[in-house]
This record gives C-alpha cells, sequence and structure tokens, in this order.
C-alpha cells in the first residue's frame, strides 16, 4: 500500500502536519485514500456501522468549492484578528466531515 519513498509509519506529528497542509483526496492512491478514511470511520466506532464491502461511498463537498460575496461575508464574521475570510474557507473547504445517511448538504449558505 506504501509508495516505495513513503515505506514508514510517520511520527504522529508529522502525520498532522501533512494531514492540515496537504489535500488529502489529491495525493496518495485510491486504495491508501480508502484505507484511512475507512480506519477513522471504524475509530469513531458509531452504533451502525458502515458495511464497507458493500457501501458506495463517495467525497463530497459540503462547503462552496468556489466562495461567493455572500459566503466570505459570513466567514468574515468568524475570522481571528489578521485572518481572511478566504484563508479560513481554504483551511476549512478540504476538512472532512461525516454526513448522515439520507442527508444532503445544500449549495446554499448554512450555519453549522
Amino acid at each position: 500500500m506504501l509508495s516505495a519513498d513513503n515505506r514508514f509509519w510517520p511520527a504522529d506529528d508529522e502525520l498532522r502536519d501533512k494531514i492540515r497542509k496537504a489535500p488529502f483526496y489529491q495525493f496518495g492512491r485510491p486504495q491508501q485514500r480508502k484505507m484511512v478514511l475507512q480506519r477513522l470511520e471504524e475509530s469513531y466506532e458509531h452504533p451502525e456501522p458502515v458495511d464497507f464491502a458493500a457501501a458506495q461511498l463517495t467525497i463530497e463537498h459540503v462547503m462552496p468549492q468556489s466562495p461567493g460575496d455572500e459566503w466570505l461575508r459570513m466567514l468574515g464574521e468568524e475570522v481571528a484578528d489578521g485572518e481572511r475570510a478566504e484563508d479560513l474557507h481554504s483551511g476549512l473547504q478540504h476538512t472532512l466531515a461525516h454526513c448522515a445517511p439520507n442527508s444532503s448538504p445544500a449549495s446554499t449558505n448554512w450555519r453549522g
């Protein structure tokens, strides 16, 4: 599963740093992504576990990929001192989120 240059287990700090900085779904092979996401899901020990053999799973964006003015205005209300709304959006748009079965995040403004 590991590529030739990465045949080692990274230290926790190195893994956390990579998770924060590298768009996970763009790098690595599909089987690597599936293994990591499956293990994350299993670690939550949900009372209704996913049947990974039968499930048709996809990765979806729940935030706009190209934020509009209204979205950036809303994010601007949440930024820390010295942070821009665009930076907050960039950091959050590739964050993993668990959506319950049969839920359908809409492409509209929402507050979580």
